[in-house]
């Protein structure tokens, strides 16, 4: 009854409704839940990507770090569904420097053994496009296991990419959740990295972030507050 009720309810959701209901999917994911309660959660946030693509997109940094959890999960139903929602859900991604790369972007979150090829892949892209947080919450998982790569090459070209994107970065809050992730993988790879011509592709990367996390200190832009809002309607 559940199976044939959740897709329905979904179905007749507005695009409004998908910040309120996306959350709560993502609680039903939790390793501390069934098997089966985790697929249903997946199945019914796929559906809803579905639906509605651009909206589901902006919730991708919540999205992204659950979903990729279940990727790799033990059960194979978990792992399936999983896999199947992050496509979905990264459907309405419209970075047309990014999109070729995304696939196996996503590959490489269950298969560690193509993070270095799809970082050297991500490497070679020119990016031109604004890049907004949707982007960044599918990349930056891939380049902070990068920067842990013992290859001074990948790390190179981490944060060559890093460089790279966060100069096409518009609005500074878009990038605020990433820094604390980014920053000290940056600081530790131009400590670490022995190549000079690498270690300064590492310092100016990190310089950039430096920039941008200043810049989010004195930021003046705020997101809608849900509970003053629904205060002012009632």
């Amino acid at each position: 009854a559940a199976e044939a009720a959740g897709p329905k309810i979904v179905s007749n959701l507005p695009g409004f409704a998908v910040k309120v209901v996306v959350p709560l999917l993502l609680q039903s994911m939790d390793s501390s839940n069934k098997s089966p309660t985790v697929v249903g959660a997946l199945t019914l946030l796929t559906k809803l990507a579905e639906r509605s693509p651009l909206e589901v997109s902006s919730c991708l940094p919540e999205i992204v770090p659950v979903v990729s959890s279940a990727m790799t999960d033990i059960v194979d139903a978990v792992k399936t569904n999983a896999t199947e929602c992050m496509t979905k859900c990264c459907a309405a991604v419209s970075n047309k420097d990014v999109v070729p790369v995304i696939p196996k972007t996503i590959a490489a979150v269950s298969d560690i053994s193509l993070v270095p090829e799809t970082i050297h892949d991500l490497a070679a892209v020119v990016f031109v496009t604004t890049v907004e947080g949707s982007v960044l919450s599918l990349l930056v998982p891939l380049l902070t296991r990068g920067f842990k790569e013992k290859n001074t090459a990948i790390k190179r070209q981490c944060a060559k990419i890093v460089a790279n994107m966060s100069k096409l970065v518009e609005e500074v809050s878009e990038a605020a959740p990433f820094l604390p992730q980014l920053i000290p993988c940056l600081d530790k790879a131009r400590d670490e990295v022995s190549d000079p011509e690498a270690r300064e592709v590492c310092q100016q990367a990190f310089d950039q972030l430096k920039r941008i996390e200043a810049k989010v200190a004195v930021d003046k832009s705020k997101k809608a507050d849900v509970e003053k809002i629904t205060g002012l309607l009632k």
